[in-house]
């Protein structure tokens, strides 16, 4: 899963450099197209345990740009006029749970562009959630902004279209069939969901016995994130729930009654499993709120992704993520076999291929990450791995 979510993003911005170190911020190179324009294309990725498909976002011609600026690329999903939304916080919007992706170009000048078809962005059409489920027409909305100055998006629209930050957009439409329910169809499952995940959440703060003021803003964060797909008196309603269950939540941590089986149980009946990705995710946001991944929270962490029946790959897909946020430290007691993910019951062959996995994904990251926090948690993780394989060995 983590590849899932990294490997678009990467290589694309790979691309991009690799694409406009052709070009020149002199009079126009012969062969770039005066016209700048974008097209689709259907890509078919694979992971260890994975395929999907990637609709690439190509361009073509001179950048659409009258001086030096920091270029990116947002893009949203509309259906119709609603929101697409997505439950993996890097593929979403600083301020909701809309649908967006934001590809960073960095500066760029006039007289710059490809020459040539070449992939700039892309989106992933299984982690969307439309409003509905079956044959879906999407809009796809390409956004080039001043990074440095970006217009305020919220649900997929630009708040403000005359902005000075919107350099240009375009439309272009696609289809994408869900066999899973919409939003708006599961809007009742979600009520029940939100409940579940929320005492998760709560369970994970309230570990060490006690609700530090680190974790109940994360939750708070979260919760309002959350609330930002509804309006008016559904808003009002799902805000009493949301209180409602992080009171008996709360309690029930403290009395030791709380039954994070039984909780995970009633998720799966369910049967979303974005509903899943969201409630690890809350947990894991709850997790690196103080700053440090501890060894006893990252076990419990593994044991929710095991009772939600997620695979190893897509819960270190979401925690891994947590771990390298600016300002986490990872633990200096903690046991390599948790962190990494390890479980028990594996031979010595499935074993040597995770340390492979772990250490190609770690390494990859050390090398392109910049020197910060973000990298030295890199350098950590690289550590462990390296602690952990003696002990295997």
């Amino acid at each position: 899963m983590e590849d899932l979510f990294g490997i678009v993003l990467f290589f694309i911005v790979i691309w991009i450099i690799s694409r406009l170190a052709n070009s020149s911020s002199q009079p126009v190179q012969p062969g770039i197209p005066l016209h700048f324009e974008v097209n689709l294309q259907d890509t078919r990725r694979e992971t260890n345990d994975h395929s999907f498909v990637v609709k690439e976002v190509l361009a073509i011609g001179l950048l659409p740009v009258v001086k030096a600026i920091n270029l990116g690329i947002y893009i949203s999903v509309l259906d119709g006029n609603r929101p697409v939304l997505c439950h993996i916080e890097a593929f979403q919007e600083p301020e909701s749970s809309a649908y967006q992706v934001r590809t960073e170009i960095g500066v760029v000048g006039p007289n710059q562009g490809f020459a040539e078809w070449s992939p700039v962005a892309g989106i992933i059409p299984e982690i969307l959630h439309p409003p509905y489920s079956g044959l879906r027409q999407f809009k796809m909305v390409i956004r080039l902004v001043d990074s440095s100055n970006p217009p305020p998006i919220m649900l997929g629209f630009v708040k403000t279209p005359e902005h000075s930050g919107l350099i240009w957009e375009k439309t272009i439409t696609f289809t994408h069939n869900f066999t899973e329910k919409g939003y708006l169809e599961i809007a009742e499952d979600r009520k029940t969901a939100v409940t579940l995940f929320l005492k998760m959440a709560m369970a994970v703060a309230m570990s060490d016995g006690n609700l530090h003021k680190q974790e109940g803003f994360a939750i708070q964060k979260s919760v309002l994130r959350l609330l930002t797909s509804y309006s008016g008196e559904e808003k009002q309603t799902m805000k009493k729930l949301c209180n409602q269950a992080l009171k008996e939540g709360y309690i029930e941590s403290r009395q030791g009654t709380l039954n994070l089986e039984s909780l995970a149980r009633s998720l799966n009946g369910i049967g979303n499993q974005q509903f899943k990705y969201e409630a690890l995710q809350f947990c894991t946001d709850v997790m690196t709120a103080d700053g440090v991944a501890d060894p006893s929270e990252l076990a419990l962490l593994h044991r929710i992704g095991d009772l939600l029946g997620l695979g190893m790959q897509q819960i270190k897909g979401i925690i891994d993520r947590g771990l390298v946020k600016p300002g986490i430290e990872i633990s200096g007691a903690a046991n390599p076999d948790e962190v990494l993910g390890i479980d028990p019951s594996w031979n010595g062959e499935r074993i040597k291929k995770h340390f492979l996995a772990e250490f190609r994904k770690w390494n990859g990251r050390l090398n392109t990450l910049p020197e910060g926090c973000e990298r030295d948690n890199a350098q950590r993780m690289l550590n462990l791995i390296a602690e952990a394989r003696k002990k295997h060995e």
